[in-house]
């Protein structure tokens, strides 16, 4: 990790479970960590437990689904930080509803923030990029879920369909965006990351409901540590990260 201390990692989602895991880590290991969540009150509070660590962690409040915020903040970024050489998309959220108990709102609010947020942030991200001149650094991280990988249904009541729907198409976009940036010829890295359940408020109530396994949130910050570690010519494309007894 030695050739990312002092480089700038911006992590969304970052007020509490894996994108607080990712940003503690992140700031261990030495890097300078713009922590992005609507909840920034949350961020200040833990902020205080990483001040005398290598990195600096510095909270910054968006909401992903507002356009004139995420443009807002990426211009904050550029100015104080001068570019961002890890992008950790991480923000999501889940409504625990069905084709048949849920509504159109479930759906929107999904997609708002689980896949326009994304494009959003990281197309702001290239954009800065591409005008720095800087393709040919970089790694970006999505936080999707082990079941895009599986027809395995023995989590099947647990799934909410907006939520999975999400997830695919996510795993869609890490690869177009694959596919463009090698057109492209640069170098910056695009890494799905794909946990099975983890420990956070998202998931607290199904994992108590049905006994299942679960990772921690620093065991998914962990495999962000892994894949940036590798040579410049090895490149992590998926990463499935489940609980070791349990055979998804």
């Amino acid at each position: 990790m030695d050739r990312w201390v002092d480089k700038v990692a911006l992590v969304t989602g970052a007020s509490s479970g894996i994108g607080r895991a990712i940003v503690e880590e992140l700031v261990r290991k030495g890097m300078r960590v713009v922590a992005m969540a609507r909840r920034i009150d949350k961020i200040k509070a833990y902020a205080e437990e990483l001040k005398h660590h290598p990195g600096k962690l510095h909270p910054l409040q968006c909401d992903l689904t507002k356009k004139d915020q995420v443009m807002h903040a990426m211009q904050w970024i550029e100015k104080n930080m001068g570019n961002i050489d890890v992008l950790v998309n991480n923000a999501g959220v889940d409504t625990h509803t069905s084709f048949l108990n849920g509504t159109m709102e479930d759906w929107e609010k999904t997609f708002d923030v689980n896949i326009l947020g994304l494009v959003a942030i990281t197309t702001e991200f290239l954009m800065m990029k591409k005008k720095q001149g800087l393709m040919d650094r970089g790694h970006i991280f999505n936080i999707n879920d082990f079941r895009c990988f599986t027809r395995h249904n023995t989590m099947e009541n647990r799934m909410s369909a907006p939520y999975m729907a999400s997830k695919w198409a996510m795993r869609g976009i890490t690869d177009m965006l694959r596919t463009e940036l090698k057109e492209l010829e640069s170098k910056i890295k695009v890494t799905n990351i794909c946990p099975g359940m983890v420990h956070t408020e998202m998931t607290m109530k199904a994992i108590k409901e049905h006994g299942c396994a679960a990772l921690e949130p620093c065991d998914v910050a962990d495999s962000i540590i892994v894949a940036l570690c590798t040579r410049d010519t090895v490149l992590i494309r998926d990463m499935i990260v489940c609980p070791s007894r349990d055979l998804y």
